[in-house]
């Protein structure tokens, strides 16, 4: 159930994400809620099944999209406030299952493509932060080869609504990369024709 309620906030984040556009930053405000919501739900889930990068990838995932928030929130108190009421009982509920509960085995090791594809991801996700929609650009390249990536741990691994996600992230990844670097593309093609 993790994995499922953790792909259908990512894709939602990642559809709002796609939506955001040199002057309009608010989609990626609500992109940002959407991926720390999606966020707990896949570390809870990757730690779980013992996917160290990915989960890891999720742990930092979760922090770029706090950044993410409080950088482009016009009221930070109110959001500190909620990120801090959602975190203690969270936290609580993640140690306790993952490190305390003597029920579950999890096999910690690391593979390399895992770790590849997470590395990927997590600059790409730093990236995305930033106001200048060049780096945006470049943060969406990173992502659309990290989701290729990702389709192919998912499927590899029975991890379908992952795989499913990632499936949907190469769409979005590209809607981004238009929407942020597209003009500029064009329009450096375009000089280049004309000298």
């Amino acid at each position: 159930m993790t994995e499922i309620l953790g792909a259908i906030f990512s894709i939602l984040g990642a559809i709002l994400m796609s939506k955001s556009t040199k002057k309009d930053l608010q989609p990626l405000y609500y992109a940002f809620v959407s991926f720390s919501i999606s966020n707990l739900f896949l570390l809870y889930f990757f730690s779980l099944n013992g996917f160290v990068p990915i989960a890891f990838q999720m742990l930092l995932f979760f922090y770029a999209a706090i950044a993410g928030i409080l950088s482009l929130t016009k009221n930070r108190s109110r959001d500190l406030k909620i990120i801090t009421i959602i975190l203690l009982p969270y936290s609580l509920f993640f140690v306790f299952n993952i490190f305390l509960s003597s029920t579950i085995e999890i096999d910690w090791t690391i593979e390399p493509l895992q770790f590849f594809t997470s590395f990927l991801a997590i600059v790409g996700s730093y990236l995305l932060k930033n106001k200048n929609h060049l780096v945006r650009g470049v943060a969406f390249g990173l992502f659309l080869v990290a989701d290729i990536l990702f389709v192919y741990i998912g499927l590899e691994n029975s991890m379908y609504f992952f795989a499913l996600q990632s499936m949907v992230f190469i769409i979005t990844s590209t809607i981004g990369l238009k929407n942020t670097v597209y003009d500029d593309v064009l329009e450096y093609f375009r000089r280049r024709k004309q000298t």
